[in-house]
């Protein structure tokens, strides 16, 4: 009587941690895709079913072998090969990601920055890029430019060169302005300030870096840096 008794409180138990690990497992994300090829056409058709155009991959997947958890490639929309764009898809659960929306505004942001270095005479250059982080979020038009550079991750990459000056002094007063001129010019930047070959000034600026750098902490960031060499 007992080793029946045994039996089934065993069985009811067996029973119990089956359902229980069945409901864990069922609560996993189910892959979507076992390989690079059917990455790429999960992928693919994901961003075809977003943005309602259709995608190709226009360069070699990133990490198809080194990251089996994403297939991540360049791709771009077959209409539109000039807009080349990075995006990824998760292996379990198929989220995907991209970056497609830094043309949403391209030209009205670079501009920004390009307006704002313009006028500057003691810069013998000003190189800019837009940047933007990989999002699953889709920005369209309806999105207001201000509200747009605001809430997304959209930046401009600068780097500008400086003309040779007479001081060091004189180099800080031109990256104080150029702070000033580039954080009025309305977009989030990041700005790389080069004299001669070397990398004498950084300065990021968003939504959670708004302190302006001092004149004091140019001056030490740039000694040793002003001879031109590295």
């Amino acid at each position: 009587m007992m080793n029946r008794l045994r039996k089934v409180v065993l069985i009811v138990a067996a029973g119990l941690l089956s359902i229980i690990l069945s409901g864990c497992a069922g609560l996993l994300p189910k892959p979507v895709f076992t390989d690079s090829a059917g990455g790429q056409a999960y992928l693919l058709q994901a961003l075809q079913n977003k943005y309602g155009m259709a995608f190709e991959v226009v360069g070699p997947p990133s990490s198809p072998n080194s990251d089996p958890v994403w297939f991540i490639a360049t791709v771009a929309p077959v209409d539109q090969p000039a807009k080349k764009t990075q995006a990824g898809v998760k292996q379990a659960g198929g989220t995907v990601m991209d970056d497609f929306a830094q043309y949403l505004y391209k030209d009205q942001i670079e501009a920004m920055a390009k307006a704002a270095c313009a006028p500057l005479t003691y810069l013998t250059s000003c190189e800019v890029n837009i940047d933007f982080q990989m999002t699953v979020k889709k920005w369209d038009s309806s999105t207001p430019l201000d509200t747009f550079i605001k809430t997304s991750t959209v930046r401009n990459m600068i780097k500008v060169t400086l003309q040779q000056a007479d001081s060091d002094d004189q180099y800080v007063s031109w990256l104080l302005d150029l702070q000033d001129k580039l954080i009025a010019s309305g977009a989030y930047f990041e700005v790389n300030a080069y004299i001669g070959t070397c990398l004498a000034w950084s300065r990021d600026y968003d939504a959670s870096r708004t302190r302006l750098h001092t004149a004091s902490e140019i001056l030490e960031t740039i000694q040793g840096k002003t001879s031109g060499t590295c």
